[in-house]
C-alpha cells in the first residue's frame, strides 16, 4: 500500500475524530467520546459493530436473569443496557445521566418493591424493540420504542400515568 493511500485514510479518520496525528509521536486512536458518532459513515460502521451486539447480550442476560428470578443479575444487565444506550447517544448531557437514571430506578430495584411483575416479560420485549430500532438505524422507531419503555416503567414504579398522558 502506498504512503499516499495510508495518509488519505488517516486524514479521513482524523476528520471523524477517530485518530490524532502528532509530530514525532505518531498517530493515536482516540476514545469513542471524541468520534463524530453522528456522521453517517460512523453510524453505519457502529451498526455493524459491537454496540448493537452489546445491547443484545445485555437483553439476553436480562431474559436469563428473569427466567432464573435473579434480581442481582437482572439489575446488572439492565444497568449495562441503559449505560450502553446512553453512551451510544453521543450526547454529553445524556451520558452524564447514567447515575441519575440508576438513582431513578432505585425504587424499582429496592427490596421494598416487587421486582419481577406481570409486566416484566413485556418490558423485555420493549427493550428488544429499542435494540432492533437502533440496529436498523431508525431514529424515529428508536425514539418511539424508548418512549414506550420509559412510559411503562414510570407507570410500573409510580402506579399510574401522569394526567397529561391519560
Amino acid at each position: 500500500m502506498s504512503r499516499t493511500v495510508v495518509r488519505e485514510a488517516l486524514r479521513s479518520l482524523e476528520v471523524l475524530g477517530m485518530v490524532r496525528p502528532r509530530h514525532k509521536v505518531g498517530t493515536t486512536v482516540q476514545p469513542q467520546e471524541s468520534w463524530a458518532l453522528l456522521n453517517p459513515q460512523v453510524v453505519a460502521w457502529r451498526a455493524d459493530g459491537p454496540d448493537a451486539d452489546t445491547l443484545r447480550e445485555y437483553l439476553r442476560d436480562m431474559r436469563d436473569a428473569y427466567g432464573r428470578r435473579s434480581r442481582s443479575a437482572f439489575v446488572s444487565a439492565d444497568t449495562g443496557f441503559h449505560r450502553t444506550v446512553l453512551r451510544g447517544a453521543d450526547n454529553a448531557v445524556l451520558s452524564r445521566l447514567v447515575q441519575t437514571l440508576i438513582a431513578t430506578l432505585h425504587p424499582r430495584y429496592s427490596d421494598r418493591h416487587q421486582f419481577f411483575t406481570a409486566d416484566t416479560a413485556a418490558s423485555l420485549d420493549r427493550h428488544e424493540q429499542v435494540v432492533e430500532a437502533i440496529a436498523a438505524m431508525d431514529p424515529a422507531a428508536a425514539r418511539a420504542a424508548a418512549a414506550a419503555l420509559v412510559r411503562a416503567s414510570r407507570v410500573e414504579v409510580l402506579g399510574s400515568a401522569p394526567a397529561w398522558e391519560r
